[in-house]
């Protein structure tokens, strides 16, 4: 088969991190070269950042320190809804603007992920995640002429499975960036991901590390000058720099909440806590690195300060930092793969990087349509019964719940968010 002849998949992908500086957009052809060997190739079409209004990045600021300190299982989302609300509209009129970009390049899958969805993702309100943004996708899934899908929310099915909801760039960077074993994204979150192929054996590992150009970028308020000034300034405080190494880290929207509140309370001038959060991500990698003996190369990744990288380059030891190809952009290629995958039912996540029970495909798919499936959550069995009765066909439907072939969603719009249950329909075939 040639190349004209082998599959190819265009795709929108949107992607915006806990950096809060905005959302990265690329138009991405996948082709699809072989595929018993699950191999990739991938071409980018259009790619730009946008950067959030200083509304919705106030809101959205706002809304994290609002659930941080919510601890009961029940709370009131109307701040979630609002977010939603406004981040969809966001999200839209950038989709609108660029429609004739879009249209020009075949566009036949679209892809959306946003982090935001640790915002309602702890205590026993974890089927939540599954539905933030759900009015938006489903409104552009029925607004598409040619029936697109949309997939989203590509950590519900993690954070059932009892994952971290990341990292998430080991797909890409195993099947799309084969070259770089070892990876460091310092993005909103510091994490690192290694993937490993030894006698056609595929090996993957990954964990999140520190805060990163979150705590930077809310510390210095989104100035650049003074994030520069900071991150290059060789003084920090030592009190504050053991506030921050004595927090437990922890990938959620609590931890982002005392983070902040440990920024707002000190009384140091902004460079000096810019400069001190700079030694803490820098002491917090090289920590981390330290503890599994990494050596060699490790690529850097994501929407970072050119300062904290030339930082991290000079002082981090016994490895040798090197940027990514293309590594703003990277965070986008790998939404839209994980859409593209996810669409194909192939595995998207892994395991021993998110630390869910199983390897799995992520993500909600919708479609067109006027009758939306109601999104339900059925309780676990440990054990498939070794002989199915026809009697136990409901609980066989449980029990599928850890295939993610079976974690196909589409929404049912609802107001009140209590109410939200999660049910699984098989795959559609593709015939």
């Amino acid at each position: 088969m040639n190349q004209d002849e082998k599959e190819k998949i265009v795709v929108c992908a949107v992607n915006s991190d806990m950096s809060l500086d905005g959302v990265e957009l690329s138009i991405l052809q996948f082709t699809y070269l072989d595929k018993d060997n699950d191999q990739w190739q991938i071409n980018t079409l259009f790619f730009e950042k946008f950067g959030y209004t200083d509304d919705l990045r106030k809101k959205i600021i706002s809304t994290i320190k609002e659930y941080s300190k919510t601890t009961q299982k029940k709370f009131d989302d109307t701040s979630a809804n609002e977010l939603e609300e406004d981040y969809g509209k966001f999200i839209e009129d950038l989709l609108l603007q660029l429609d004739e970009k879009i249209k020009s390049f075949s566009v036949n899958l679209y892809a959306f992920n946003t982090l935001l969805i640790q915002l309602i993702e702890f205590n026993e309100e974890k089927p939540k995640s599954a539905v933030f943004l759900s009015k938006f996708c489903q409104k552009i899934a029925n607004n598409q002429q040619q029936q697109q899908r949309v997939i989203c929310n590509f950590f519900a099915y993690d954070f059932y499975l009892k994952g971290k909801g990341g990292p998430y760039q080991i797909i890409g960077q195993a099947k799309l960036f084969q070259q770089q074993e070892a990876q460091i994204n310092l993005s909103g979150f510091a994490s690192f991901t290694h993937f490993k192929n030894k006698d056609d054996k595929d090996t993957y590992n990954g964990d999140f590390i520190c805060a990163a150009m979150f705590a930077l970028n809310y510390a210095s308020q989104w100035k650049k000058d003074n994030l520069s000034k900071g991150i290059q300034d060789k003084k920090y405080d030592d009190e504050f720099l053991q506030k921050l190494l004595q927090m437990k880290f922890n990938y959620s929207v609590q931890y982002m909440g005392n983070l902040m509140e440990i920024i707002d309370q000190s009384k140091l001038d902004t460079v000096t806590k810019v400069s001190t959060l700079k030694q803490y991500i820098f002491q917090q990698i090289q920590s981390y690195l330290n503890s599994i003996n990494q050596q060699g190369i490790v690529y850097v990744a994501g929407n970072f300060s050119e300062d904290l990288f030339d930082v991290l380059k000079k002082e981090i030891n016994k490895v040798q930092l090197q940027k990514s190809k293309d590594h703003q952009q990277i965070d986008s290629i790998n939404t839209g793969f994980l859409a593209v995958r996810k669409n194909k039912q192939l595995l998207n996540i892994f395991k021993n990087v998110t630390k869910a029970k199983s390897d799995h495909s992520s993500g909600v798919i919708y479609i067109k349509t006027d009758k939306p499936i109601t999104i339900t959550k059925e309780p676990e069995l440990k054990k498939p019964p070794q002989q199915p009765q026809p009697s136990q066909s409901h609980q066989q439907s449980k029990q599928r719940l850890e295939h993610s072939e079976d974690f196909d969603l589409a929404i049912q719009i609802q107001d009140l968010r209590q109410d939200i249950k999660i049910s699984q329909t098989k795959p559609i075939s593709k015939k």
